[in-house]
């Protein structure tokens, strides 16, 4: 058949028939190619596959649309029309098409092409991406073809089982183990787990039920969704959750696969609580959280719920789990919390559900129908309350603190008795709330809600009897911690009991009875002094003799032990005062054994809280006395045995550790816990002394025994002789230790017993320094140091003929002598002899009748030629750990000994310069210079420091300024220099006339004091509440300086104070003073202006020297106006200047002239001038004054009274009111021209009418600034570069009230070139920063809020300005002085305007530019409006 005469072909059939061939001839090439890659994957070619994997996803989708094309069942679309079509042999087009046709047909309706796709690609590449190391990318796009190919295979099920069973397996092996971690093969795995859960949903969800695996496999997926939801990362569980969950549960869930789920959240919740018991407050994961979010619309759905399932999900644990939510510190997972409230409420209320469990008698949550409204208005409350609380101000806050009173009332009985009405809100709700407020970021927040907890009514409010107890011995106390809450309010005194601290005390006399032993864990939280000096406090006032047991006793000797170190001493000493107050009335007497209470005795600091004769001694006293009237285990027989038993036992006790340290400070707290007891026993009159006088003798015979024959029995236990000499060493230290009554019988009763074994104590020392004994460590050396300041204190007139003595001071000086010529000291010598001449200088300074004798004067001569040794060698051994068997068994026991050595020299130093002092010696030491005395202050620590600081005032003409700066780190250090020299000027006209060097020293000590951090003022705080308080024995112990920055000053304004100005040397002394001040002045007030805000050092150092100013003021001869911006400041130079014009009236011109020239001057001058006027106006006496003043005055005053700034204008009229009050006494007229004539009147509107910063910055009202419209004009300035434009404009925008003002950089806002054009009004614009690199995305998000946005620009297509009309809602863009508006930004303005000229320039300035631009935007609105 000739090509003219063929058929007409069906081109639609033509095109599916070849189709279909190309197609599976390319699926075929495909899977080869990916079969052949999956074998062998590498970085080369993982590409290959992922593009291979897209083609098959593309052919497969192709290939099933062409199957969908021939089986619809048209003519076209049919295989016989194919096989007809291709029948014609005369077709060269359709050459061999038949048979092609027909293969390729059969082969795709077959499930082998799918299976091959399964099995050959998809299934290795399953089993492959985990074991291959490929980056993330690379692992989401493999991930992310697997899924299209495989969601394109779905149309056939049967190929697809093995799929289903790989992904199932996969998934349950990445979870099996535990929660996926951290690391970056975490991101990978989860991004796989991701997928083959995505994989399972698509076939589930495409497949169906019919097919017969799928009951299998979704048991299967149910039972493993439980671990996965309590072992994978969140990304998971959501996609488990939210995609495969709904489609195996299907549309209607049965009540098995809820439960299953709910079982699961129930697990988690109950393995993440503190506590087993479901009562508890313990708190919960954020998974059971998360967990119930994601399946709340199955288990909460809007409507056709299961009134069986849903009655078993709002029992007690739902609720349990929302308040675990309440609170948690996760933002997140508090939001998540506040949906599933709001939605269970809404449910319970849309669906009328009555809720009233019969298991318990007050359920976390109920509802009935009967107090829908009431309950409806509680939990909005509630809510409201709980989501203000993310908000971070507090003026945001306050207005919904008083509805936390509406919620106790809700959770309250009427009656104190607990009948009666049922409340309507459980506690725990309550409590959830107040840990979220506790842990709020805003201290004001914290205050309020822990004042609320501490007033809650326990008695209405049933707490404890719904599982509250928790709540108040773990998290309350926590809370109470916190320093900020204890921080002085602007309405309490210094000095005064904090509100909460008031209320602390009165919520333990409440919650004590309903706390049982087992409960209290009050102290064991970590403390910081503050908090812990008013807990305490709240603790001391409670008497109930059951709660303090033995776990308590041991509970506070662990706190009174070691983190009492770290406190201040004052703290210290008020913490175990009222700790001990709190023992000794709660104290059960019945439990409670004598050991426990010595014990707790040991722990009190000697000099701080224990010693005899204070008002705390007299009441450990009267509780010894009267214990043994309450409970036989305490009474005198008992007592008296037990002291004769610890006697025995400690001299027969030995210990069993190897660290000599602890060895030697366990016998020190077992010897102080005897010798206390018996000082207490001795005084409470449990000895009787007419009949048990020789008792003290009996008691000690042991320990004597043993001191007597230490040095003749050779082989006597040096354990033993320790004991006994530590024993009488603390029976020595607290007998000597009486604050009155010096004539003490137990003293004398305890020299008597020890007078026989003084000689032998200090031949025993001499022979220990001598043989150097083997395993002598420091502590020991310690010991013998303590012993002999001990027996000089009691046994003073017998060491001063002692042979003993003067052999022991030989041998020590030898052996230091000898130490110091070799190149490699021995430690254990040198140290020995340091430690034990500075105890003998010790003795030296308290004995002034010692200053004669033979090895006094050895001593001074020793140490009049000594060179300090700043640091002790640190042993070769203690580079590698510690070491037992040294003299310092590890780096911190050499440390304090370094330092203890360090003080010892300057001990001796400083006794030798008493000495000469003392002697009218003004020679000073040859060997000791101004960098030893620094270096030394920086080497030694607490108490050690001591040494040094009376040393240096000897030496502190030549130290002053190294110790001002040394001052601010060391308290104290200032206060002792400056004391010792005002103390000299105030010798004599001479010493005053010689000490006009130092008045430069004297004015930096008026400006000492360092601004403290809030921290710091809190500590004053605390310390001058507790100098306020009665019976602490830190105010009658501790003589240190409470306020050591205001000490110094206060020393030199004493100083000043007592001089009299009649006197010409004295008078000549002030002057130069009066010039010194002046001069520091001007230096302070040049600084710079960011150093000069409110409360800053400046401030306070102008402050302080206009304070001496004011106090110079009758030396002065003369002053001169100054401008001064603190007020502060500025009230003290008003009141020097008026107190001068009182004296010289002829000042006053000076006056006048100031106001006269006040143009010139800033707004805070003027004021602070006629602050002066209407001050004097009240001191003008006699007529004629009167009359020249209000001439004068009101020819001056009165153009103020109308000035454009408030703050001017206002002074102004009160000054002038004030000399219209005057003017009443004054007969003549004044002059009419001083009331003609034209002034300025610039008014301003009525509600602008605010102060200035200028005047008073720290008075200025927050909530004024920054109130124009939104909605109108914007001004970006981004692009402009000149500071002085940008003031300028800034002042234009917020004349005409636009909305906003954009700049490129907030820091521009602070150029002195900016605020000198703006004037302020910088604090009445809002202001907002949009960097150049940023302008872009800012005009897009201004278009998009319905912004139109115009440039000023000359463009093509811009308009003239005249002829522009600004909608209300514009936003004008400023260009660059140079270069304009970028070509890129004019893209996106809606049009651009220019300003007509008539000159020859071609552009303005951007500040003109922008102000005629403005302006018309002002007078359309106006127009519009009118």
């Amino acid at each position: 058949m000739s090509g003219d005469q063929r058929p007409a072909l069906d081109f639609k059939c033509t095109d599916i028939l070849l189709t279909q061939i190309n197609v599976t001839k390319s699926i075929a090439t495909v899977i080869a190619t990916l079969t052949e890659c999956v074998c062998n994957v590498t970085l080369d070619n993982i590409d290959i596959i992922i593009h291979n994997l897209d083609v098959l996803g593309v052919l497969l989708c192709r290939q099933t649309t062409i199957r969908s094309a021939t089986c619809t069942g048209n003519g076209h679309g049919s295989t016989d029309n194919i096989t007809t079509l291709s029948a014609d042999n005369d077709s060269d087009y359709c050459q061999d098409l038949p048979s092609q046709a027909g293969d390729h047909q059969n082969f795709i309706e077959s499930n082998d092409f799918h299976t091959k796709v399964t099995t050959l690609v998809i299934i290795p590449l399953l089993n492959s991406l985990n074991s291959w190391k490929l980056s993330s990318n690379h692992i989401r796009r493999v991930c992310s073809s697997i899924v299209i190919v495989t969601t394109e295979l779905c149309s056939y099920p049967n190929c697809l089982h093995n799929l289903v069973n790989v992904s199932y397996q996969m998934i349950k092996e990445s979870t099996a183990n535990s929660k996926f971690s951290d690391c970056a093969d975490h991101d990978n795995e989860s991004t796989v787990v991701l997928m083959h859960l995505e994989l399972l949903t698509r076939i589930l969800e495409k497949c169906g039920q019919d097919i017969p695996w799928y009951q299998t496999i979704r048991e299967q997926l149910l039972n493993e969704s439980s671990r996965i939801m309590l072992l994978a990362d969140e990304k998971i569980v959501g996609q488990l959750l939210g995609s495969l969950l709904p489609v195996l549960i299907g549309d209607t869930p049965k009540d098995t696969d809820i439960n299953l789920i709910w079982n699961t959240v129930l697990s988690c919740s109950h393995n993440c609580r503190c506590t087993a018991k479901m009562e508890s407050l313990g708190l919960l994961s954020e998974r059971a959280i998360f967990l119930v979010c994601s399946v709340a619309d199955i288990f909460f759905p809007a409507t056709g719920f299961s009134h069986d399932v849903l009655t078993l999900l709002l029992g007690p644990d739902i609720w349990h789990i929302i308040q675990s939510g309440v609170f948690h510190e996760s933002s997140l997972t508090r939001k998540r919390a506040m949906y599933l409230l709001k939605r269970l409420l809404d449910v319970i209320q849309t669906q009328n559900i009555e809720l009233i469990p019969e298991e318990c008698e007050q359920p976390r949550f109920w509802w009935t129908d009967s107090q829908k409204t009431q309950l409806s208005e509680l939990w909005m409350n509630y809510i409201l309350l709980v989501e203000t609380l993310e908000e971070k101000q507090i003026h945001v806050i306050r207005p919904l603190m008083p509805r936390f009173q509406l919620l106790l009332n809700a959770a309250s009985y009427d009656t104190e008795d607990q009948t009666g009405k049922k409340p309507l809100l459980h506690t725990s709700w309550l409590l959830c709330l107040a840990q979220r407020a506790a842990s709020h970021d805003n201290s004001h927040v914290q205050r309020w809600i822990v004042q609320q907890i501490l007033e809650f009514p326990l008695k209405r409010c049933p707490f404890f009897s719904q599982g509250g107890k928790a709540f108040f011995c773990a998290p309350l106390i926590k809370m109470l911690s916190v320093s900020s809450l204890y921080h002085r309010q602007s309405d309490v005194l210094l000095g005064q009991c904090p509100p909460v601290a008031q209320s602390v005390a009165t919520f333990f006399k409440n919650i004590s009875e309903s706390l049982d032993r087992e409960s209290r864990g009050l102290l064991s939280q970590t403390w910081g002094g503050g908090p812990l000096v008013y807990v305490v406090r709240g603790l001391s006032q409670l008497n109930d003799r059951s709660l303090v047991s033995d776990a308590t006793i041991s509970m506070l000797r662990d706190l009174m032990f070691s983190p009492m170190s770290t406190l201040q001493a004052r703290f210290r000493s008020a913490v175990q005062y009222y700790l001990m107050v709190f023992v000794t009335k709660c104290l059960d007497l019945d439990s409670v054994s004598l050991s426990n209470f010595c014990s707790l005795l040991a722990c009190l600091r000697a000099g701080e809280v224990w010693q005899r004769g204070t008002d705390f001694y007299q009441l450990l006293v009267i509780f010894l006395s009267e214990s043994g009237t309450k409970s036989q285990l305490w009474s005198g027989n008992k007592i008296r045995q037990h002291l004769e038993t610890s006697v025995q036992d400690h001299i027969s006790r030995s210990s069993q550790k190897d660290n000599k340290e602890d060895t030697v400070e366990l016998m020190y707290q077992q010897s102080i816990q005897i010798i206390r007891l018996l000082i207490l026993a001795y005084d409470a009159q449990i000895f009787d002394t007419s009949k048990d006088s020789p008792y003290l003798q009996r008691m000690f015979a042991a320990p004597l025994d043993i001191i007597c024959s230490m040095n003749s029995h050779a082989y006597i236990s040096m354990q033993k002789v320790h004991q006994s000499l530590i024993l009488l060493t603390v029976l020595m230290q607290e007998t000597d230790s009486m604050m009155a009554d010096n004539d003490c019988p137990l003293q004398s009763e305890v020299k008597q017993i020890i007078n026989l074994s003084v000689g032998e104590i200090l031949l025993f020392i001499e022979r220990q320094i001598l043989e150097t004994v083997e395993g002598l460590s420091v502590s020991y050396i310690d010991l013998y140091c303590d012993l002999l300041l001990t027996i000089g204190s009691l046994f003073s007139e017998e060491l001063s003929g002692s042979s003993h003595v003067t052999s022991l001071v030989e041998v020590c000086i030898n052996i230091s002598e000898k130490q110091l010529k070799m190149d490699q000291p021995v430690l254990l010598p040198m140290y020995s002899a340091v430690r034990l001449l500075a105890t003998f200088c010790k003795i030296l300074q308290r004995n002034n009748d010692m200053w004669q004798l033979m090895w006094t004067k050895q001593i001074l001569h020793f140490y009049d030629n000594w060179h300090i040794i700043q640091q002790l060698p640190r042993p070769e051994y203690l580079k590698d750990g510690p070491c037992s068997g040294g003299l310092f068994p590890d780096r911190q026991t050499w440390g304090r000994s370094a330092s203890k050595f360090l003080s010892s020299q300057w001990t001796g130093v400083n006794t030798c310069l008493a000495y000469k002092h003392q002697q009218g010696s003004e020679q000073m030491h040859s060997n000791i210079s101004m960098d030893d005395c620094l270096k030394s202050l920086d080497l030694t620590s607490g108490d050690d420091v001591i040494p040094v600081l009376q040393s240096i005032t000897y030496f502190f003409k030549h130290l002053m300024t190294e110790l001002f700066e040394l001052g601010e780190e060391k308290e104290g250090v200032v206060y002792k220099m400056i004391s010792h020299l005002c103390k000299w000027v105030l010798t004599d006209n001479n010493t005053i006339q010689q000490s006009t060097i130092y008045i430069d020293k004297l004015v930096t000590a008026i400006m000492f004091g360092p601004v403290h951090s809030r921290g710091k003022r809190f500590v004053n705080e605390v310390v001058q509440f507790l100098l306020h308080q009665n019976g602490l024995p830190g105010n009658q112990l501790l003589k240190s300086i409470h306020k050591a920055d205001a000490a110094p000053r206060v020393q030199v304004l004493s100083l000043l104070a007592a001089l009299d100005p009649d006197d010409p040397v004295q008078k000549a002394f002030m002057h130069s003073f009066i010039c010194q001040l002046i001069i520091k002045y001007k230096e302070e007030a040049e600084l710079a202006n960011y150093r000069n805000y409110i409360n800053s050092l400046t401030h306070r150092h102008k402050h302080r020297l206009f304070a001496a100013l004011l106090l110079l003021q009758p030396a002065v001869d003369e002053t001169m106006l100054v401008s001064e911006s603190q007020p502060s400041v500025r009230c003290m130079v008003e009141w020097f200047i008026m107190l001068l014009i009182n004296r010289w009236s002829h000042l006053m011109d000076s006056v006048w002239e100031a106001l006269s020239q006040g143009s010139e001057k800033k707004p805070a001058y003027l004021c602070s001038v006629l602050t002066i006027v209407a001050h004097m106006s009240k001191l003008v006496l006699d007529e004629e004054s009167k009359i020249q003043f209000m001439d004068k005055g009101l020819r001056e005053v009165l153009p103020w009274c109308m000035a454009h700034q408030f703050n001017v204008r206002t002074f102004g009229q009160a000054a002038l009111f004030s000399m219209w009050e005057l003017s009443h006494d004054v007969e003549e007229e004044i002059d009419d021209a001083t009331l003609s004539g034209d002034v300025q009147k610039k008014m301003i509107p009525w509600r602008m009418m605010l102060p200035e910063t200028e005047l008073n910055a720290e008075m200025l009202n927050e909530y004024s600034k920054k109130q124009h419209r939104t909605g109108r004009l914007v001004i970006v300035t981004s692009l402009i570069d000149k500071i002085p434009n940008l003031g300028g404009l800034c002042r234009t925008a917020e004349i005409f009230g636009a909305s906003e003002f954009v700049i490129g950089n907030l820091a521009y806002v602070d150029d002195q070139g900016f605020k000198s054009l703006s004037v302020t009004a910088q604090h009445w614009i809002p202001i907002r920063e949009v960097f150049r690199s940023r302008l872009k995305d800012y005009l897009r998000e201004m278009k998009t809020a319905g912004y139109t946005l115009v440039g000023a620009e000359q463009t093509a297509q811009s308009q003239c300005l005249t002829k522009f009309s600004f909608p209300e809602k514009s936003l004008l863009l400023l260009g660059n002085e140079k270069e304009g508006i970028p070509v890129d930004l004019i893209q996106l303005l809606d049009g651009c305007v220019e300003i007509p000229q008539q000159g020859i320039i071609r552009s303005l300035n951007v500040h003109v530019s922008g102000a005629l631009l403005i302006w018309e935007y002002t007078r359309q609105q106006l127009m519009m409006k009118s």
